[in-house]
């Protein structure tokens, strides 16, 4: 079996799935910048945590309750080429489902992808065939779980050779794992890359 992310050809037992893709244990538990950066690659993070509304109003307040925002988590990807595709997915709402009448979104077959996910491109062929590499539904709707409802920022958009990731996760700052982001992400990276076995 290869690693999908380093190509080392050596996993054996000690492997790892993520979102359809097989990681070796390295790749799973590290940080993936410097192998992305290694295959021409160029990597950005940037994690933030969202101000705590009421960690002013707990001084009078109950101490106990406060309400933590979630966290927001970016990446700016710049590929070593320029794909033959462009798209911006973002969380379906009442609004996008009813813009589907005046404006054609292009469905990949799957229900739970197409009811959750709106798409945006210019390339409908070449998007089919991108989605239908393993990882990249999962990855989009893993990024897309648990965010703020109805955050307009919430979308990852390939438009050139840059590929960006914005969301905000509902989440509490102890079970934000942004190394399961970043390996999100890097399953929507692999597809793009000419070298992928």
């Amino acid at each position: 079996m290869i690693c999908r992310l380093c190509l080392d050809p050596g996993i054996s037992e000690d492997f790892f799935r993520n979102n359809g893709l097989d990681l070796c244990a390295a790749c799973f538990r590290l940080d993936p910048t410097p192998v992305l950066v290694e295959r021409g690659v160029g990597v950005v993070w940037n994690d933030t945590q969202s101000h705590r509304l009421l960690d002013v109003l707990n001084v009078v307040t109950k101490p106990s309750l406060n309400l933590d925002l979630g966290r927001s988590f970016h990446a700016r990807i710049t590929l070593p080429e320029v794909p033959h595709l462009s798209f911006k997915f973002v969380p379906e709402t009442l609004i996008h489902k009813a813009g589907k009448w005046i404006r054609d979104e292009p469905e990949v077959g799957d229900l739970i992808f197409d009811k959750r996910v709106y798409v945006r491109t210019e390339t409908p062929d070449e998007l089919r065939k991108y989605l239908a590499e393993d990882g990249v539904q999962s990855s989009i709707l893993s990024l897309f779980s648990n965010v703020v409802a109805n955050n307009k920022t919430n979308s990852v958009s390939l438009l050139g050779s840059v590929l960006e990731v914005c969301v905000h996760k509902a989440e509490r700052q102890d079970i934000f794992n942004e190394q399961k982001l970043k390996l999100d992400v890097v399953g929507l990276i692999l597809p793009l890359l000419n070298s992928e076995p």
